[in-house]
């Protein structure tokens, strides 16, 4: 059975390089690039309709072979019991054996149809590898032609001073019980990086937690639902909305945790508490509001201390008093996160001994690993792995900055992009009033909806036909949509209220 797990594994991760692809090919599109890069595309489209083809079939041949296998589990199932009335039968011997022949050689046909629908499988596995070999090489041509950096791609190790490939990667972080991976909050393709590392990692261990920085522990229960079923996609949303970053940046990751039932562990410090021990200081804390943070808070460590120094000095003049709440602060929002980790790694462990936690957190956190990964491994006892995704622009960078510093396991160099989103209407929307009310605060000229005439201080009130009483309501539909499509959106204007179609085509 594990095989057929593999193989959907197989399938889903190949979905994900199809949609890796999609999105570098618009980025080169919308760049103008020449013929060459026209047949490069063409290439891609067509290994992308192959691949899609195969993942298809792969699909039903899991569904024939799993049909084929109860089917046979259940003649074996009635040969044992014709084989036990043969043995205790008298006058019925003949017909017994009649049927215990019959039920024999349907299951001999059912174990050559197993067989070939195996051999069938391994066929597809071995064309869907080449397909996506050549695909990565179609990938890789095409960053080229679109002037991105040769090290765009490339994974460094540090420890070891050198590059080396994903797959190694991989082999590192198994058997790990904790995996950071750190992000450029608003950059795609480390979310895409984060991705590739959790779904390689389930095909090896399906006792995966996902560890994330953008809910705050008192999500726990709407992540809890919203895995489970009980709570929908827009009511997720709203948990997810304080954290300010778009949506679908992680939304692939969300639905690879739906989709496989893996537990989210809510990470943050609530806000508002963070916010409070910033201006005011640990000791002002409630014991109300002491007890929604971490136990234990550790403001010691002189090397954290002037790393977190250097970042708020790139603010402006430094003040020791500020900083020194700041620091606090600080110290509140990275054990409260660490101690979350460890608190889902001893939860789940307890359950599977292998339990690994793939956190996923901004990089500015993972740094040296003395912010989030050193405390956490002082809570477990036990070693982590961390991964920097590192936007490059540079025809080559200094590794020996990397090395030299430890500031990571491995370094993942990605595009410097920000994310490619589709059906985008150019609007800057906030909540504003006592029904904090969807409101347009700002629109681009030359977008979709300032093409459709929607202006500065228009309130919407529905998305085709769907009430809107937030910007996450606004969101969640937006997310629907894509390019070339037309939507309606209801809006009130000093006090009318009006239709306004918005096509969107960016």
């Amino acid at each position: 059975m594990s095989r057929y797990i593999t193989t959907v594994s197989v399938f889903l991760s190949t979905l994900l390089l199809f949609s890796l692809g999609a999105n570098v090919f618009s980025m080169l599109k919308m760049r103008g690039l020449n013929d060459e890069l026209s047949t490069a595309t063409g290439d891609v489209v067509s290994l992308n309709a192959r691949g899609e083809n195969l993942s298809r079939e792969i699909e039903g041949l899991l569904k024939g072979m799993e049909t084929a296998k109860q089917e046979h589990e259940k003649t074996l199932r009635e040969k044992e019991a014709v084989q036990a009335q043969l043995d205790s039968a008298s006058g019925e011997k003949d017909l017994l054996q009649k049927k215990n022949d019959e039920l024999q050689n349907a299951g001999a046909m059912q174990e050559q149809l197993i067989d070939r629908l195996t051999s069938r499988l391994s066929v597809v596995e071995s064309e869907l590898a080449a397909i996506r070999a050549a695909f990565s090489q179609q990938n890789q041509q095409s960053r080229q032609a679109a002037g991105d950096s040769p090290l765009v791609g490339s994974i460094f190790s540090v420890a070891r001073n050198e590059f080396t490939d994903f797959k190694s990667v991989i082999a590192d972080a198994y058997g790990k019980p904790v995996v950071f991976v750190g992000e450029i909050h608003d950059n795609q393709e480390s979310h895409l990086a984060q991705f590739e590392v959790l779904s390689e990692l389930y095909k090896k261990n399906k006792n995966i937690v996902i560890g994330m920085e953008m809910f705050e522990r008192n999500n726990q229960s709407v992540l809890d639902g919203y895995i489970e079923g009980t709570i929908d996609e827009a009511a997720f949303m709203q948990a997810y909305s304080r954290w300010g970053f778009d949506y679908n940046l992680y939304r692939p990751i969300f639905e690879f945790a739906k989709q496989n039932k893996l537990k989210i562990a809510a990470l943050n410090a609530p806000k508002d508490i963070v916010s409070f021990v910033g201006k005011n200081g640990l000791t002002a804390l409630s014991a109300e509001q002491r007890a929604q943070i971490a136990a234990e808070i550790d403001t010691t460590n002189e090397s954290h201390k002037e790393y977190v120094k250097g970042r708020y000095q790139a603010h402006g003049e430094i003040k020791l008093s500020e900083f020194n709440l700041f620091y606090q602060a600080q110290c509140v929002w990275e054990d409260t996160m660490a101690e979350s980790v460890a608190n889902a790694y001893k939860t789940a462990s307890a359950a599977n001994a292998g339990t690994q936690v793939v956190v996923i957190i901004g990089g500015g956190h993972v740094n040296f690993g003395f912010g989030v990964p050193d405390r956490t491994k002082k809570r477990i006892q036990k070693d982590f792995l961390s991964i920097l995704t590192n936007p490059v622009m540079e025809e080559s960078v200094n590794l020996n900055e990397f090395s030299e510093s430890n500031i990571a396991h491995y370094v993942w160099f990605t595009r410097p992009t920000e994310q490619i989103r589709g059906g985008r209407t150019g609007l800057m929307l906030s909540q504003q009033g006592p029904l904090a009310q969807c409101a347009v605060e700002q629109v681009s000229e030359g977008r979709p909806a300032g093409r459709a005439g929607i202006r500065q201080g228009d309130i919407i009130i529905s998305f085709d036909g769907s009430p809107i009483s937030n910007t996450t309501d606004f969101s969640f539909w937006l997310m629907q949509k894509k390019n070339g499509d037309k939507i309606e959106l209801g809006i009130t204007r000093a006090g009318a209220k009006l239709t306004v179609p918005v096509y969107l085509i960016n």
